[in-house]
């Protein structure tokens, strides 16, 4: 960053175990003294892996960053059933162990990629008449959550041992990894919770390019810090000029010349400096930019 002083942009964490999400942004927020940091999707606390926080004015962002694929690395213990479906919670079942070779368990995982519909967790954020479904769980209430779409792209068996499976698997948004440890335990005809956890990827972002968060500290979090093109680089992009950024800023429509493109774009200025340079979000139809969201 050369000693330059920028307040925003996005900072990829690789979570430790036992820190909450919120956790990592009480840190940075401690640590950078920005109050306004928010996040792209959590992870539980026995879960580590890829985190993205966004700083500053790129919290407004967030949105083009929730509904990207996300891929994990899963260690699983079949034959126990938890109540929270992973190794935080009380045993509440056991079941036999079916007596599978590792090729016939290959052989069923193919199937797990069929799944396109899974009911979260009782122990998960989704909400339920405004409160959140592992508060009641944890209350002993009864509810229902409803059935959700998700869609599996890949599935892989990574290693068999005494019980203990490892497998990483690519899925859309919204995917709870529990349910789809215990989905796959019923393929095998037993039960499973899921023992770790690690988030390796979201979207092109990996794990690798992470930093952890007690690595960071009041004098070199900046150093971490990613611009829009370095998180988002597939994404359409238009750069504006002195004029039309002004009117840009002040929610004005823009008419272009032939642009060659149409709908959601990323809008910059001339600066070089992109950590600083992103002025939001636009849509371009008929040669005309819309603001849609302008970075202040």
């Amino acid at each position: 960053m050369n000693g330059m002083k920028t307040l925003s942009g996005f900072m990829l964490l690789d979570k430790p175990e036992e820190w909450t999400t919120f956790d990592l942004i009480r840190d940075l927020r401690k640590k950078s003294g920005i109050k306004k940091i928010g996040h792209t999707g959590t992870l539980d606390p026995f879960a580590t892996g890829l985190v993205i926080l966004t700083i500053g004015k790129i919290t407004r962002l967030s949105s083009l960053l929730l509904g990207l694929d996300k891929d994990y690395l899963v260690e699983i213990e079949l034959g126990l059933r938890k109540d929270t479906g992973d190794i935080t919670g009380n045993t509440i079942e056991t079941g036999e162990i079916p007596d599978l070779t590792e090729q016939k368990i290959r052989e069923i995982s193919k199937l797990i990629l069929e799944t396109t519909s899974q009911i979260p967790p009782n122990y998960s954020a989704v909400k339920v008449n405004g409160k959140r479904a592992y508060k009641l769980a944890r209350e002993g209430k009864d509810f229902t959550l409803t059935e959700k779409t998700i869609q599996i792209h890949t599935f892989e068996i990574c290693s068999v041992k005494e019980g203990i499976i490892t497998y990483k698997t690519k899925v859309s948004k919204g995917t709870y990894i529990r349910a789809l440890t215990e989905t796959f335990a019923e393929m095998l005809g037993t039960i499973a919770y899921t023992r770790s956890l690690q988030r390796t990827k979201i979207g092109h972002l990996t794990v690798e390019d992470a930093i952890s968060p007690l690595n960071i500290s009041e004098t070199n979090w900046q150093d971490y810090l990613k611009s829009v093109p370095q998180v988002l680089p597939s994404y359409q992009s238009i750069r504006l000029d002195s004029k039309q950024i002004i009117h840009f800023l002040h929610g004005q429509t823009i008419t272009l010349q032939e642009s060659g493109m149409t709908g959601e774009v990323l809008v910059y200025g001339l600066s070089e400096n992109d950590l600083e340079n992103c002025l939001g979000i636009g849509i371009i139809k008929d040669c005309v930019l819309h603001p849609q969201k302008v970075l202040v």
